[in-house]
């Protein structure tokens, strides 16, 4: 068990354990953090967007509809418009004559609507004798006996003079089929006779919307409805002059973040009403574009913080290897000193701590294979010394006895002259060791 849990307990582990603890968890922990912070800045960011997009929608249309007021009051105030009206209802013109009212009627129309209409859009005049004076082109073959009989000629009548507002969808009198047109008409009452006059101006969708939406690529719907919920203008021209009766309608602009379906879509719901006008424009978007950027920008995030962690991760690794590999040999030194190796240098190197520590370990290997060295000499020197003095001591001894021997065996060899010179040796000898002692 002690060997099993031995690597939990090197600096290393002990390092790498407190960078997770005190550092990885806590950068975790700020990222979550960060995240959300991040994803409910960017849905206000997209909100506020969304609503300086719709601002600048209203700010354009009601530059519009200002044009459009404008140019109905210039015509209906032009003292000149009236008088040749009226010299045309008294008669007794000549065709020529007539003509040439119709065109200087005409001319002043298109003046109005070169200088004053903005974008692509049409003025008509229709007096109850049945005489239609248009900028359109498509006027010629229009009779007014069949205008007369639409639903917004009968609505223009009967407010006597008020300005009715309303959208011409693809059957639009006096416009391209395949267009959508927001229009506006009223009736003209002058100082002479019972002679009434309607005027009416309209203008394509497309002129209405700004250029910022028109180079929006994504799936976002403007409609312009008024306060029965009917649409005025669309981004889809198939839905202009339709009502929308949902409830909905009447929570904007209260509602911030109302969701609804749409063609078994959801859709994310934004009003802001003009200022001037009992009207609302409402923005509809998918918010799978605020979902597509929250996810891009959470990517993006755990994709920087992954690497930035994996690279802080590698260095504070090779860091702590720097620091404890010196230390990791340092102590498989010690353990091969405990088995007897003396003979081994660990190198240099780590941090100077670590420097000092291995240089003086060394040096500590050094100073104590000197000291065995030394010891060893020193208990040489004692054998050597002690076998010197047992010889010293042993060697006069056994050359006497040698001598006692050689003296004895001359003696019984009846030889006495020989052994008295073995004799007379044995004392020289005697006195000279004594001597030397």
């Amino acid at each position: 068990m002690r060997w099993q849990t031995r690597g939990y307990q090197t600096i290393l582990s002990r390092i790498l354990q407190l960078l997770f603890v005190f550092i990885i968890l806590p950068l975790v922990l700020i990222l979550v953090l960060y995240t959300v912070s991040t994803q409910r800045a960017v849905r206000e960011e997209i909100y506020s967007a969304n609503m300086e997009a719709l601002r600048t929608e209203s700010t354009s249309i009601e530059r519009m509809i200002d044009a459009l007021l404008s140019s109905s009051n210039l015509i209906s105030l032009d003292s000149g418009i009236h008088d040749m009206i009226k010299k045309s209802r008294d008669g007794g013109n000549s065709r020529f004559e007539q003509y040439r009212v119709h065109q200087e009627i005409t001319k002043k129309l298109m003046d109005v609507k070169n200088y004053i209409l903005p974008g692509d859009g049409e003025i008509t005049l229709i007096d109850s004798l049945g005489t239609i004076y248009s900028t359109a082109s498509l006027a010629n073959g229009k009779k007014a006996s069949d205008i007369v009989q639409m639903p917004w000629y009968e609505q223009t009548l009967a407010l006597n003079g008020y300005i009715y507002w309303f959208a011409s969808p693809r059957d639009a009198v006096f416009g391209d089929k395949d267009e959508a047109y927001f229009s506006m008409a009223r009736l003209m009452k002058f100082d002479y006779g019972d002679e009434e006059i309607v005027l009416l101006i309209h203008v394509k969708n497309e002129e209405f919307l700004s250029k910022r939406h028109a180079e929006r690529q994504d799936d976002t719907i403007f409609y312009l409805v008024n306060q029965q919920g009917m649409i005025f203008m669309s981004s889809q021209i198939e839905e202009v002059g339709e009502t929308i009766s949902e409830e909905w309608i009447k929570e904007l602009p209260l509602s911030k973040d109302l969701s609804i379906s749409y063609n078994g879509v959801n859709k994310n719901v934004l009003g802001y009403k003009l200022p001037n006008f009992n009207w609302k424009l409402v923005m509809m978007y998918d918010p799978k574009v605020i979902q597509e950027n929250l996810a891009q920008s959470r990517n993006t995030l755990i994709l920087m913080a992954g690497s930035m962690g994996l690279i802080f991760l590698l260095l504070i690794y090779l860091f702590a290897k720097y620091i404890t590999k010196p230390l990791s040999v340092l102590s498989q030194s010690i353990q091969r000193i405990d088995s007897g190796n003396l003979d081994m240098r660990v190198p240099i190197s780590g941090p100077i701590e670590v420097k000092v520590l291995t240089k003086h370990f060394n040096l500590m290997i050094r100073r104590l294979n000197d000291s065995i060295e030394r010891n060893k000499e020193e208990r040489r020197k004692k054998e050597e010394a002690r076998y010197q003095a047992l010889q010293a001591q042993i060697n006069p001894h056994f050359l006497f006895n040698t001598l006692n021997t050689i003296k004895w065996s001359a003696y019984m060899s009846e030889a006495p002259h020989v052994a008295g010179m073995i004799s007379k040796l044995g004392r020289l000898l005697e006195v000279s060791f004594k001597k030397c002692e």
